[in-house]
């Protein structure tokens, strides 16, 4: 379930930039979407729980990304990322 989520945050911030590029309607798209995985994420270093799984790999990647989009407004907003 979680990857679906990870997948659903990709495809709202990536599938814009190859329409319109509107960084500002990217933002407001992944910004609930974030909150929503970080009170997933809770106090866990990790996405689905105790351990390293692939899927934080590919959760960091997407944030990353957003976070390059935002110009640094998501790490600030959430710290914990």
């Amino acid at each position: 379930m979680l990857c679906d989520k990870v997948i659903n945050l990709k495809m709202k911030s990536t599938m814009p930039c190859y329409m319109v590029g509107d960084a500002e309607a990217i933002i407001d798209e992944c910004r609930p979407l974030l909150a929503k995985m970080v009170e997933i994420q809770g106090s866990s270093n990790w996405i689905a729980g105790a351990n390293l799984t692939w899927l934080d790999f590919y959760y960091a990647e997407v944030v990353d990304f957003v976070n390059t989009i935002s110009d640094g407004l998501f790490y600030a907003e959430f710290p914990s990322l």
